[in-house]
């Protein structure tokens, strides 16, 4: 089997080396490394168990598990049962995903949100469905990612959602649940988001299968959306994504695991090449006469990327989503420096 973790070390120093130069860390501020992660309800079993490997690390878990049918009602997965896994601190994630009897989907859908979300009373029966929801199930807190709001220009839309988070967190708050909320960098950061809610911004899919080939962040994306996200009020985290993808001839990629492109570098006899802008891994291929690319992240990557979060003041780092690592026993065990003010 290919060795992957032979020259960790120095790259991590190089790394480490590197970021040096953006700036000191935060004087007299020390924290150790704070993780939380996703758990997917289609990968659910691999998940946890990678999840038990990081228990002492983990603050919570975001269970990703109910979007929308096209009657705009809730779906929750069927057969999915309370969170076996901190319990006390496990959220239930909403995504704006539309799926239709004939299992066809419509994801990241805007059109169905902005009937939802059009009216006060509307945004009062959607925010108590998704709290009875979290309440039966035998959830802590809630987290909402309604994704593409922000990109497609609907100031109206906007406005009723930053209107509906602010329903929302009113309600949790009477019935004892926690609020989250994950953004996109493209988010309005300076937008007048509500203050009790915690927000986590995703830094990834600067690459992946809507664009060509690299890895899904890299040092100087996660410095620019670090930088945009100092204006939101509240606690706010940095989500980082585990995996990456392939891409054939340069397009039509596809997202896969770490283990799955491991796997590829082994069946084709590939040494993956770590990037020193990024911290991934890549590599390519020829396979029924097409180029097939591939970059993804490994722990060595995650930690490059957490110590740049650190450095920044953000020791509370969110992972999408568990189940396809090789091995987070390290990162289990890590610690970094640096500390929000």
């Amino acid at each position: 089997m290919i060795n992957f973790h032979r020259y960790r070390w120095v790259f991590l120093l190089a790394f480490m080396a590197l970021l040096s130069l953006v700036g000191p860390t935060r004087e007299g501020m020390s924290a150790h490394l704070s993780l939380s992660a996703w758990i997917t309800y289609w990968n659910r079993e691999q998940g946890e168990k990678e999840a038990q490997v990081l228990q002492d690390r983990l603050q919570d878990i975001s269970y990703f598990a109910a979007y929308f049918n096209d009657r705009q009602e809730l779906v929750f997965p069927e057969g999915f049962q309370k969170p076996p896994l901190a319990a006390d601190r496990a959220y239930l994630t909403i995504v704006n995903d539309v799926v239709f009897p004939d299992g066809t989907s419509r994801l990241k859908d805007t059109e169905q949100l902005a009937s939802l979300l059009a009216t006060g009373e509307r945004r009062r029966k959607h925010a108590a469905s998704i709290l009875d929801l979290a309440e039966k199930h035998g959830f802590s807190g809630v987290e909402i990612d309604y994704e593409t709001l922000w990109k497609r220009g609907d100031t109206r839309l906007q406005e009723h959602f930053l209107r509906f988070l602010s329903e929302l967190e009113k309600q949790a708050s009477r019935r004892h649940l926690k609020v989250r909320a994950v953004l996109e960098p493209s988010a309005p950061f300076s937008a007048p988001f509500p203050k009790n809610i915690e927000y986590v911004v995703m830094a990834y899919n600067l690459h992946g299968p809507h664009n060509g080939p690299g890895p899904k962040a890299d040092l100087a994306f996660i410095r620019r959306t670090i930088g945009k996200m100092n204006a939101l009020t509240g606690e706010a985290s940095l989500a980082f994504s585990l995996g990456g993808a392939v891409w054939k001839d340069g397009k039509e990629g596809r997202f896969l695991s770490e283990q799955a492109a491991a796997a590829l570098a082994e069946q084709y006899g590939k040494v993956p090449q770590r990037d020193a802008a990024s911290a991934a891994l890549h590599f390519s291929y020829e396979a029924d006469g097409h180029t097939m690319t591939v970059w993804y992240a490994d722990v060595t990557t995650l930690e490059a990327w957490i110590q740049a979060a650190m450095e920044a003041g953000y020791p509370h780092v969110f992972l999408w989503s568990l189940g396809g690592s090789r091995d987070l026993s390290h990162l289990a065990s890590s610690k970094a420096e640096g500390g929000k003010e």
